[in-house]
């Protein structure tokens, strides 16, 4: 699930007591903390105006950081293992199924990743289409079908970053940054980790990794 999310000036990271902390760099340092809601994941969109929370309880909690505003999306009794916004537009997914929000009103059931036992954890957008990623990771196209999949990792997948031609993910309890790419079935290559992640970055051929413990992070480079 994602616990770290960066959206314009702002970056948002879930706390291990449940609590959410925003930090905005314009605003000299200032921090909002927001108290625990049962938040299982978090997304904020590209320029950081919006905070999507998905819970426990099965509803979405949408926070305006800009006015405080705050609304609350209720699709599925069932937990919200994970929320992205992919452009302007608001995806989430339960139970295995990946839903597309319409204006923050109702949810469209898309296409279902995976089966109620191997959650979603992750949804991105990749090569002009939607992601996912549980242990194994998914493309599907324009039509919602899926073009292509990659094994993955033993554990969940943790997280997640790409460009115009690579994934790199992270999963679970692992020691290492694997990358993909459309036509291979394994793994392009593999960065060795010191420490277990808390977020990636791809921007050109360099992986840049925030750590868990410090949230410190350093860079690798593919050649």
């Amino acid at each position: 699930m994602r616990n770290c999310s960066f959206g314009g000036d702002r970056v948002a990271v879930l706390l291990k007591d449940g609590r959410i902390c925003v930090k905005d760099r314009q605003s000299k340092g200032n921090t909002d903390i927001l108290q625990a809601c049962g938040a299982i994941c978090l997304t904020l969109n590209e320029n950081g105006e919006i905070l999507a929370i998905g819970t426990e309880s099965g509803a979405i909690l949408i926070q305006q950081m800009n006015t405080g505003k705050k609304q609350i999306l209720s699709n599925l009794d069932s937990r919200v293992t994970a929320v992205a916004f992919i452009g302007n537009e608001l995806y989430s997914a339960q139970e295995g199924v990946v839903y597309k929000w319409n204006e923050f009103k109702d949810a469209d059931s898309i296409f279902k990743a995976e089966n109620k036992k191997s959650e979603v954890t992750q949804i991105f957008p990749f090569a002009d289409g939607v992601a996912t990623a549980s242990r194994r990771l998914k493309l599907f196209n324009k039509l919602n079908e899926e073009e292509c999949e990659w094994p993955g990792h033993p554990n969940l997948t943790e997280a997640v970053a790409t460009n115009d031609k690579f994934i790199v993910s992270y999963g679970k309890e692992e020691k290492s940054v694997a990358v993909w790419k459309i036509g291979q079935d394994q793994a392009e290559c593999r960065f060795q980790l010191t420490r277990h992640a808390r977020s990636l970055c791809l921007k050109d051929k360099s992986v840049l990794v925030v750590n868990e413990s410090s949230g410190s992070g350093h860079s690798s480079r593919s050649s």
